[in-house]
């Protein structure tokens, strides 16, 4: 009983302080603190041990320059930020590359011919993920990923297949269905 209790209330502590921390942290990224937040610690680091800021002119001087500086530099980065969010956008854009273009051509082929009835599979031969049954054959435009170019997604007009490539091969990872 004693430890359900401490638990409960330790578990609350730690919640309240991880939010104030967490709001803290989210604080101090946006407005780019991280230097000034570093040189007011090391000054009082350096107060508390040596007296070296409120003991010499030189070391006040030197103390209150730095936090300008950072200062400064947090306005500067803040600003700069602000007016240029589009790199973030294109590099998000720019996820994936094409690796073959042969999925349209098919496209185009499957147009212009009559569809195609894809045999029934057998029972003990069910195909793995299960698909929804194809009217026609379907080829799919490969895309490689670039973040981790190991990884090769296979789009199809109602998924997306993701494969890892080992030793010349796509080993099969997961299907993404897409929302009609």
């Amino acid at each position: 009983m004693l430890y359900v209790r401490s638990f409960v209330i330790f578990g609350a502590i730690r919640a309240v302080f991880s939010a104030i921390f967490g709001v803290l942290y989210k604080i101090i990224s946006i407005f780019h603190l991280q230097p000034l937040l570093f040189c007011a610690v090391a000054g009082a680091l350096a107060e508390i041990a040596f007296g070296w800021i409120g003991g010499s002119r030189a070391g006040f001087i030197v103390f209150h320059l730095l936090l300008c500086l950072c200062v400064v530099y947090a306005v500067i980065s803040l600003i700069f930020s602000i007016l240029s969010p589009r790199r973030k956008r294109e590099k998000r854009r720019d996820a994936a590359q094409i690796v073959s273009d042969f999925g349209r051509e098919a496209e185009e082929e499957e147009k212009r011919a009559e569809p195609l009835r894809a045999p029934a599979p057998a029972a003990d031969d069910r195909p793995w993920p299960p698909r929804p049954h194809l009217t026609r054959e379907e080829r799919p435009v490969y895309y490689r990923v670039r973040q981790n170019p190991e990884y090769v997604m296979a789009e199809y007009a109602d998924r997306c297949e993701l494969y890892r490539e080992a030793e010349g091969r796509l080993i099969y990872v997961r299907t993404d269905y897409k929302e009609r």
